[in-house]
C-alpha cells in the first residue's frame, strides 16, 4: 500500500527560485520612484551650477559647497552623480549644446523650403547672442569649459546640428552637404561667439551672415 505523501510545508507550497510578479513589480516602483528623485537632483544640480556660473562670470568657477547649498542638496547626493565640479560643468555644458540642438531642430521642422531651413539653422545659431539671458548663460558656459582640462572637455558629446544643416542642404542641392555644412557652422558659431563677446548682433547682421553663407552655396 502506498504510504501518504508528506504534507507540503511552506516551502514546498510557494516557488521562492523564482521571483514573483508582485515582487517585480515592487521592485520596478521603488526602481522607478528611485530614478524619479536621482534626476530631480542632478537637475537641481544642474541649474545650480548654471545659476552660479552665470553670477561667478570671469572671477572663477563655482566650488561644490556652492552648488550643493544653492541646490537644496548634501555633499553626498552631489557626488552621488559627480565625481567633482570639473564633471559637473562639463554637464551643465553638454545640456546646453543639446537644448541649442533641439531648439535649431524645432526652428527648422517649422519650414519646408530647403533653402528657408539653412536661414533658420542660421538665424537660430546667431540668435543666441540676441537673447540676453541665453547670451549671458553661453558666455559662462564656454568661460567655465575653457578652464577644464582637455581631459574633461572632451567627454562633452557635438550636438547634431552640423547633421541637421548637412540635411537642409542636401534638399537645397549642395553637391557636398557634409563640408558645406562644416563650413557654415565654422562661421556660423564664429561670429556667434564674437557676438557673445563683442556686441549683440542686430537684424541686419544676422541677414548678412544668412547672405553670405547661402552665396556661397550658391555659387
Amino acid at each position: 500500500m502506498a504510504r501518504p505523501s508528506k504534507a507540503p510545508t511552506a516551502l514546498d507550497e510557494w516557488d521562492v527560485t523564482e521571483p514573483s510578479p508582485v515582487a517585480a513589480r515592487t521592485a520596478r516602483r521603488a526602481l522607478a520612484a528611485r530614478e524619479s528623485a536621482y534626476l530631480d537632483e542632478v537637475q537641481r544640480l544642474l541649474d545650480a551650477g548654471l545659476d552660479l556660473m552665470v553670477e561667478l562670470g570671469d572671477e572663477r568657477a563655482p566650488r561644490v559647497a556652492e552648488i550643493v547649498e544653492r541646490a537644496g542638496l548634501s555633499n553626498q547626493a552631489f557626488y552621488r552623480h559627480f565625481i567633482g565640479k570639473d564633471e559637473l560643468i562639463a554637464a551643465v555644458v553638454e545640456a546646453g549644446v543639446h537644448r541649442l540642438e533641439s531648439y535649431l531642430r524645432h526652428q527648422l521642422d517649422k519650414v519646408d523650403d530647403p533653402e528657408r531651413k539653412v536661414r533658420a539653422w542660421i538665424a537660430g545659431v546667431a540668435a543666441q547672442a540676441q537673447r540676453k539671458t541665453v547670451a549671458r548663460q553661453t558666455r559662462a558656459a564656454m568661460r567655465n569649459l575653457r578652464q577644464l582640462p582637455v581631459a574633461v572637455r572632451q567627454t562633452v558629446s557635438s550636438p547634431a546640428t552640423d547633421h541637421l544643416l548637412a540635411d537642409a542642404l542636401r534638399d537645397a542641392g549642395s553637391p557636398d552637404p557634409e563640408r558645406d555644412a562644416a563650413a557654415i557652422s565654422l562661421v556660423a558659431f564664429g561670429r556667434l561667439e564674437q557676438f557673445l563677446w563683442q556686441s549683440p548682433p542686430s537684424d541686419d547682421d544676422i541677414e548678412h551672415l544668412i547672405e553670405f553663407c547661402l552665396a556661397a552655396i550658391r555659387r
